[in-house]
């Protein structure tokens, strides 16, 4: 069918990390994942992994500080290539260069380090634990994941 979504101001960007607010990001999570996203509640919903990291399940250590994602399988981009941890790996890389303009920024800088151990797997070392540890990739504002594929083509994607 056809979605019809009735805004004061038009979307003008469908590119989630630079949204100018609420009309950007409403337009760009219609086509764009997080990792996780939020119930009405506010408890962690799994979106592009397996489970919500925790304690008991070893995704999330005691300090809060390395958090491990373990990715869905068989998820695809719309043109059909695998989604995997290079893509986390390269949005983040992406938002963390200045002169592209990422206004989610801030919810990327306590990341120290991001591992890969395999395409299924995202190991993300924060710089000091935090109750806050799934803010980054976490959310349809700014959690939205790129395309590794597409980030690598520049300005021609």
């Amino acid at each position: 069918g056809e979605l019809k979504m009735l805004q004061w101001q038009g979307v003008t960007t469908l590119s989630l990390h630079n949204a100018q607010g609420p009309k950007d990001q409403l337009g760009a999570s219609l086509i764009t994942e997080p990792l996780m996203s939020f119930m009405p509640d506010g408890t962690l919903l799994p979106t592009l992994v397996k489970e919500v990291p925790s304690v008991d399940n070893g995704g999330l250590s005691a300090d809060l500080a390395p958090v491990t994602y373990p990715l869905l399988e068989g998820v695809l981009w719309s043109d059909g290539t695998p989604f995997t941890s290079a893509d986390v790996v390269a949005t983040y890389n992406w938002i963390m260069v200045p002169e592209n303009g990422a206004v989610s920024i801030a919810n990327y800088e306590p990341i120290s380090k991001i591992d890969t151990p395999d395409d299924l797997t995202v190991v993300i070392t924060l710089k000091a634990g935090t109750l806050a540890w799934y803010t980054p990739f976490t959310g349809s504002y700014y959690g939205g994941v790129y395309a590794k594929h597409i980030i690598d083509q520049g300005d021609a994607g």
